[in-house]
Protein backbone atom coordinates (compact mmCIF):
# COMPACT_ATOMS: atom_id res chain seq x y z
CA UNK A 1 0.00 0.00 0.00
CA UNK A 2 1.25 3.08 -0.99
CA UNK A 3 1.88 6.10 1.35
CA UNK A 4 0.37 9.89 1.51
CA UNK A 5 2.68 12.97 1.28
CA UNK A 6 1.27 13.55 4.85
CA UNK A 7 1.93 9.90 5.92
CA UNK A 8 5.25 9.43 4.63
CA UNK A 9 6.06 13.35 6.03
CA UNK A 10 4.58 12.17 9.34
CA UNK A 11 6.40 8.65 9.61
CA UNK A 12 10.11 10.68 8.55
CA UNK A 13 9.55 12.81 10.98
CA UNK A 14 8.72 10.74 13.60
CA UNK A 15 11.79 8.85 12.86
CA UNK A 16 13.93 11.86 13.22
CA UNK A 17 12.20 12.68 16.24
CA UNK A 18 13.02 9.42 17.98
CA UNK A 19 16.67 9.67 16.84
CA UNK A 20 16.61 13.17 18.70
CA UNK A 21 15.48 11.83 21.39
CA UNK A 22 17.83 8.68 21.32
CA UNK A 23 20.94 10.89 21.12
CA UNK A 24 20.57 13.42 24.33
CA UNK A 25 16.65 14.15 24.97
CA UNK A 26 17.86 16.33 27.53
CA UNK A 27 19.64 18.64 24.82
CA UNK A 28 17.37 18.47 22.29
CA UNK A 29 14.15 18.74 24.24
CA UNK A 30 13.26 21.59 22.64
CA UNK A 31 13.58 20.55 19.33
CA UNK A 32 11.53 17.40 20.26
CA UNK A 33 8.98 19.62 21.91
CA UNK A 34 8.65 21.58 18.01
CA UNK A 35 8.89 18.29 16.43
CA UNK A 36 5.71 16.72 18.63
CA UNK A 37 3.86 20.26 17.72
CA UNK A 38 4.33 19.59 13.90
CA UNK A 39 3.41 15.71 14.55
CA UNK A 40 0.15 16.80 16.15
CA UNK A 41 -1.14 19.18 13.21
CA UNK A 42 0.13 16.25 10.72
CA UNK A 43 -1.53 13.33 12.74
CA UNK A 44 -4.61 15.95 12.48
CA UNK A 45 -4.24 16.15 8.98
CA UNK A 46 -4.09 12.28 8.76
CA UNK A 47 -7.16 12.15 10.69
CA UNK A 48 -9.10 13.76 8.39
CA UNK A 49 -7.90 11.46 5.95
CA UNK A 50 -9.35 8.40 7.55
CA UNK A 51 -10.43 6.87 3.95
CA UNK A 52 -7.06 7.00 2.60
CA UNK A 53 -5.29 5.23 5.71
CA UNK A 54 -5.85 2.14 7.66
CA UNK A 55 -7.06 2.69 11.20
CA UNK A 56 -4.53 0.11 12.67
CA UNK A 57 -2.18 2.26 11.33
CA UNK A 58 -3.59 5.45 12.84
CA UNK A 59 -4.22 4.08 16.46
CA UNK A 60 -0.11 2.67 16.17
CA UNK A 61 0.56 6.22 14.89
CA UNK A 62 -1.43 8.34 17.49
CA UNK A 63 0.25 6.19 20.18
CA UNK A 64 3.70 6.74 18.84
CA UNK A 65 2.83 10.58 19.39
CA UNK A 66 1.45 10.26 22.63
CA UNK A 67 4.57 8.38 23.75
CA UNK A 68 6.91 11.47 22.40
CA UNK A 69 4.51 13.68 24.41
CA UNK A 70 4.61 11.76 27.28
CA UNK A 71 8.71 11.44 27.22
CA UNK A 72 8.96 15.28 26.47
CA UNK A 73 6.60 15.90 29.58
CA UNK A 74 8.67 13.68 31.66
CA UNK A 75 11.64 15.58 30.71
CA UNK A 76 10.28 18.85 31.78
CA UNK A 77 10.18 18.11 34.95
CA UNK A 78 12.12 19.60 37.62
CA UNK A 79 12.99 16.48 39.95
CA UNK A 80 13.92 12.75 39.03
CA UNK A 81 11.08 11.62 41.24
CA UNK A 82 8.78 13.66 39.14
CA UNK A 83 10.31 12.24 35.67
CA UNK A 84 10.25 8.65 36.74
CA UNK A 85 6.33 9.22 37.74
CA UNK A 86 5.77 10.62 34.18
CA UNK A 87 7.35 8.20 32.32
CA UNK A 88 4.98 5.34 34.00
CA UNK A 89 2.54 6.62 31.97
CA UNK A 90 3.82 5.06 28.75
CA UNK A 91 2.36 2.25 28.03
CA UNK A 92 4.54 -1.01 28.20
CA UNK A 93 3.96 -2.79 24.99
CA UNK A 94 2.33 -1.37 21.96
CA UNK A 95 1.04 -4.09 19.50
CA UNK A 96 3.55 -4.53 16.32
CA UNK A 97 2.50 -3.00 13.25
CA UNK A 98 5.14 -2.97 10.58
CA UNK A 99 5.31 0.56 9.33
CA UNK A 100 7.13 0.53 5.59
CA UNK A 101 8.09 3.87 4.29
CA UNK A 102 6.84 4.23 0.38
CA UNK A 103 6.76 7.06 -1.50
CA UNK A 104 3.77 8.49 -3.63
CA UNK A 105 5.17 6.67 -6.91
CA UNK A 106 5.22 3.10 -4.80
CA UNK A 107 9.27 3.27 -4.79
CA UNK A 108 10.41 1.77 -1.78
CA UNK A 109 12.37 3.71 0.86
CA UNK A 110 14.96 2.14 2.84
CA UNK A 111 13.21 1.02 6.19
CA UNK A 112 14.12 2.02 9.19
CA UNK A 113 13.22 -0.10 12.46
CA UNK A 114 11.04 1.92 14.41
CA UNK A 115 11.84 1.69 18.20
CA UNK A 116 8.91 0.28 20.83
CA UNK A 117 7.45 2.50 23.87
CA UNK A 118 9.12 0.06 26.28
CA UNK A 119 12.82 0.32 24.64
CA UNK A 120 12.32 4.06 24.98
CA UNK A 121 10.72 3.37 28.65
CA UNK A 122 13.71 1.40 29.91
CA UNK A 123 16.55 4.09 28.53
CA UNK A 124 14.95 6.97 30.08
CA UNK A 125 14.02 5.35 33.60
CA UNK A 126 17.61 4.43 33.27
CA UNK A 127 18.90 7.90 33.04
CA UNK A 128 16.68 9.00 34.84
CA UNK A 129 17.20 6.89 37.77
CA UNK A 130 20.97 7.36 37.50
CA UNK A 131 20.31 10.86 37.48
CA UNK A 132 17.54 10.27 40.45
CA UNK A 133 20.80 8.11 42.30
CA UNK A 134 23.33 10.85 41.54
CA UNK A 135 21.00 13.73 43.05
CA UNK A 136 20.09 11.27 45.92
CA UNK A 137 24.05 11.08 46.76
CA UNK A 138 24.72 14.61 46.52
CA UNK A 139 22.03 15.29 49.12
CA UNK A 140 23.55 12.40 51.38
CA UNK A 141 27.04 13.80 50.73
CA UNK A 142 25.76 17.25 51.68
CA UNK A 143 23.69 15.67 54.74
CA UNK A 144 26.83 14.17 56.28
CA UNK A 145 28.81 17.69 55.72
CA UNK A 146 25.89 19.35 57.05
CA UNK A 147 25.88 16.55 59.80
CA UNK A 148 29.59 16.85 60.35
CA UNK A 149 29.64 20.57 60.76
CA UNK A 150 26.92 20.55 63.23
CA UNK A 151 28.63 17.65 64.97
CA UNK A 152 31.82 19.72 65.31
CA UNK A 153 29.87 22.65 66.20
CA UNK A 154 28.27 20.76 68.95
CA UNK A 155 31.20 19.83 69.99
CA UNK A 156 32.86 23.11 69.89
CA UNK A 157 30.09 24.55 71.70
CA UNK A 158 30.67 21.43 74.83
CA UNK A 159 34.01 22.48 74.96
CA UNK A 160 33.28 25.61 75.33
CA UNK A 161 30.61 24.62 77.83
CA UNK A 162 32.94 22.32 79.69
CA UNK A 163 35.93 25.13 79.72
CA UNK A 164 33.16 27.80 81.49
CA UNK A 165 32.30 25.16 83.79
CA UNK A 166 35.90 24.02 84.74
CA UNK A 167 36.74 27.66 84.69
CA UNK A 168 33.65 28.54 87.14
CA UNK A 169 34.40 25.71 89.39
CA UNK A 170 38.06 26.79 89.93
CA UNK A 171 36.63 30.43 90.26
CA UNK A 172 33.98 28.62 93.36
CA UNK A 173 37.10 26.72 94.72
CA UNK A 174 39.32 29.94 95.17
CA UNK A 175 35.92 31.53 96.72
CA UNK A 176 35.62 28.79 98.71
CA UNK A 177 39.10 29.04 99.94
CA UNK A 178 38.99 33.08 100.49
CA UNK A 179 36.22 32.40 102.63
CA UNK A 180 37.74 29.56 104.58
CA UNK A 181 40.44 31.58 105.33
CA UNK A 182 38.01 34.88 106.29
CA UNK A 183 35.93 32.23 108.57
CA UNK A 184 38.92 30.92 110.30
CA UNK A 185 39.88 34.62 110.86
CA UNK A 186 36.18 35.50 112.36
CA UNK A 187 37.26 32.68 114.41
CA UNK A 188 39.86 33.47 115.74
CA UNK A 189 38.75 37.26 116.10
CA UNK A 190 35.30 36.23 118.03
CA UNK A 191 37.57 33.44 119.84
CA UNK A 192 39.92 36.48 120.96
CA UNK A 193 36.72 38.87 121.60
CA UNK A 194 35.07 35.94 123.64
CA UNK A 195 38.61 36.08 126.26
CA UNK A 196 38.26 39.37 126.10
CA UNK A 197 34.66 39.27 127.51
CA UNK A 198 35.33 36.84 129.95
CA UNK A 199 38.27 38.78 131.75
CA UNK A 200 36.15 41.94 131.71
CA UNK A 201 33.14 40.00 133.50
CA UNK A 202 36.09 38.50 135.89
CA UNK A 203 36.95 42.28 136.50
CA UNK A 204 33.52 43.52 137.10
CA UNK A 205 32.96 40.78 139.23
CA UNK A 206 35.77 41.91 140.90
CA UNK A 207 34.93 45.35 140.55
CA UNK A 208 31.59 44.66 142.17
CA UNK A 209 32.86 42.94 145.17
CA UNK A 210 35.04 45.67 146.01
CA UNK A 211 32.08 48.41 145.36
CA UNK A 212 29.97 46.03 147.70
CA UNK A 213 32.73 46.25 150.33
CA UNK A 214 33.22 49.91 149.54
CA UNK A 215 29.34 50.66 150.02
CA UNK A 216 28.96 48.69 153.43
CA UNK A 217 31.67 50.37 154.71
CA UNK A 218 31.06 54.10 153.98
CA UNK A 219 27.42 52.93 155.31
CA UNK A 220 28.69 51.76 158.34
CA UNK A 221 30.99 54.82 158.90
CA UNK A 222 28.51 57.20 157.61
CA UNK A 223 25.87 55.44 160.48
CA UNK A 224 29.10 55.67 162.97
CA UNK A 225 29.27 59.69 161.88
CA UNK A 226 25.25 59.90 162.24
CA UNK A 227 25.78 58.41 166.00
CA UNK A 228 28.47 60.86 166.88
CA UNK A 229 26.61 63.83 165.32
CA UNK A 230 23.53 62.78 167.55
CA UNK A 231 25.01 62.24 170.37
CA UNK A 232 27.24 65.77 170.08
CA UNK A 233 23.50 67.40 169.54
CA UNK A 234 21.91 65.62 172.43
CA UNK A 235 24.62 66.66 174.57
CA UNK A 236 24.44 70.56 172.89
CA UNK A 237 20.80 69.94 173.61
CA UNK A 238 21.06 69.19 177.24
CA UNK A 239 23.62 72.03 177.70
CA UNK A 240 21.74 74.63 176.39
CA UNK A 241 17.97 73.11 178.53
CA UNK A 242 20.23 72.77 181.67
CA UNK A 243 21.62 76.74 181.00
CA UNK A 244 17.74 77.91 179.88
CA UNK A 245 16.15 75.98 183.36
CA UNK A 246 18.80 75.93 185.86
CA UNK A 247 18.99 73.46 188.84
CA UNK A 248 16.76 75.61 191.61
CA UNK A 249 18.97 75.20 195.00
CA UNK A 250 16.25 74.52 197.71
CA UNK A 251 17.12 75.86 201.01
Amino acid sequence: MSLTASELSFLRLLERTKKLAREDLSANVWKVNAAVLYLENLFSRLQDEKSMHNADMLMQYGRELNQMKLLVEAESCKSSEDKLSQLDLIPRHFPDAGIDIQSKDTSIVPHHPIETASEVRVRNRAVYRADLRKQLLGEEKKRREEMSDDLMKHEEKQENLANELLSLTRSLKQNMTVAGNVLKDDNKRLSSMNAQVDANTARLGAEGTRLAHHAYKCGFDCALIFVALFIFWSFICMVIVMKIFPKRVIA
